[in-house]
């Protein structure tokens, strides 16, 4: 359950961000009409992201329950996309959702402070947010931190630019 999430990843260099292609079990796998034969290159770098309303939670909007206990914050408030992002607006379009745009860095996401919070969703166990968001948390985020310090990239120069969809 939950909403699609489409996400890209930049890495700065020098003044520019490029896009970081996803590790091979998450690239997303799609096919395209004739006359989107041109967005075939940049669909190398969409992620796949498993639909999962805990962790649009996490990346977008939160959610409040009106038990302080059960709500859910973002890692940031929303931002729309980021300065400098270099999108065409048929990239966006196609690649990225039409119900809203935001970006984490890879520090934010990993210095994310409700990771361990325990919660419940759809009335079903209660565990910690972590564990609602594992392929990301424990997959997406592992990657990208190795990923960094085999380079010697700052975190804050890694980001997490998605969008979504209903």
């Amino acid at each position: 359950m939950g909403r699609d999430l489409y996400m890209v990843v930049q890495v700065k260099e020098g003044e520019e961000w490029r896009l970081l292609p996803p590790l091979p079990s998450l690239r997303h796998v799609e096919f395209l009409a004739p006359d989107e034969e041109e967005l075939k290159e940049n669909l190398a770098f969409r992620w796949s992201l498993v639909r999962n309303y805990a962790l649009h939670d996490v990346l977008s909007l939160g959610f409040e329950t009106g038990s302080s206990e059960q709500d859910v914050w973002p890692i940031a408030s929303p931002r729309g996309l980021p300065e400098g992002h270099g999108f065409s607006d048929r990239f966006i379009d196609y690649f990225l959702g039409d119900l809203g745009h935001s970006w984490v860095t890879l520090r934010e996401a990993m210095e994310y402070p409700d990771w361990g919070r325990e919660v419940a969703y759809w009335g079903k166990e209660v565990k910690p947010l972590r564990e609602w968001c594992k392929d990301f948390h424990d997959e997406i985020l592992v990657h990208l931190r190795q990923y960094a310090d085999a380079r010697g990239i700052s975190y804050g120069a890694v980001r997490l630019v998605f969008g979504y969809d209903g």
